[in-house]
């Protein structure tokens, strides 16, 4: 089994269903062919479903993956989005559709050849990243019927790109990147990764296949895996659960919580 195959049941990255937009914003997921496990999270879709009354704000939080997305009235406007140290707002339109293409972590830069670290905190043209899947992805997301409809052709599109790759992941970063996805991010990055490594060349892994060094991508895990476990503001203020989830204090995860997040946790949590 490929190395980031059997780590993807490991992590499951969220991005929250907002209510800013109410019924007139559509926030969407598909899962893609069981056979890229580990390379694609997801696909996604956003989209107004009628002209709204001013222009929508739209903040994605931290998840440590890579995006490809489109506006998919305008296939020529199409970006990657590198890892993010922490949520990035879009200021969108009156009326707008979007689809995406979110990477495991990792598989981009496996799949592309491309540094991870050249392009976090950044949101470029994926023409002048990687002209390979400009070509081949632009047509295919000129689709009046959305992600839903061109599903299938994404997945031809990337399971023969999987199947033909060149490189193989290197097994020391997939070894460090197990321990911190099935840890949830509650690791000491000097004591509990592998001896196999040092330290200075763990980082530049981090760099080429992530994005960030291995201490930030365990801060974003470690939130991830609180946020995609129902947590609600009752159950904050009752159990605590941040203690759990490797935080010091409260301060330090409301701290950390509002940088990847972009508000407070007791004002995004659902009661």
């Amino acid at each position: 089994m490929d190395a980031l195959t059997s780590l993807s049941r490991f992590f499951r990255p969220v991005q929250p269903r907002f209510r800013e937009g109410g019924a007139d914003v559509v926030y969407q997921e598909l899962a893609p062919d069981a056979l890229l496990s580990g390379y694609l999270c997801c696909y996604w879709q956003l989209e107004s479903v009628r002209p709204l009354s001013s222009p929508f704000l739209y903040n994605a939080v931290a998840d440590g993956c890579i995006d490809l997305f489109f506006d998919m009235d305008q296939p020529e406007e199409n970006f990657v989005m590198g890892f993010s140290s922490g949520y990035t707002s879009f200021a969108l339109e009156n009326s707008f559709r979007y689809a995406g293409i979110r990477f495991f972590p990792g598989a981009f830069p496996l799949l592309y050849n491309i540094k991870a670290s050249e392009l976090t905190n950044q949101c470029q043209y994926i023409s002048a990243v990687t002209p390979r899947a400009y070509q081949a992805l632009k047509d295919l997301m000129t689709n009046p019927s959305g992600i839903a409809g061109i599903r299938s052709q994404l997945d031809q599109y990337f399971k023969k790109l999987v199947f033909s790759k060149e490189a193989s992941i290197d097994l020391r970063f997939a070894e460090s990147l197990g321990t911190i996805l099935q840890a949830g991010g509650i690791v000491n990055i000097e004591k509990d990764i592998s001896a196999s490594v040092s330290p200075r060349h763990l980082r530049r892994l981090f760099d080429f296949y992530v994005g960030a060094a291995p201490k930030e991508f365990n801060k974003i895990v470690r939130f991830q895996k609180l946020l995609g476990g129902n947590i609600t503001r009752d159950s904050l203020k009752k159990d605590k659960l941040y203690y759990d989830a490797g935080y010091y204090d409260q301060s330090h995860f409301i701290r950390d919580f509002k940088a990847l997040y972009g508000i407070p946790p007791l004002k995004a949590l659902a009661p």
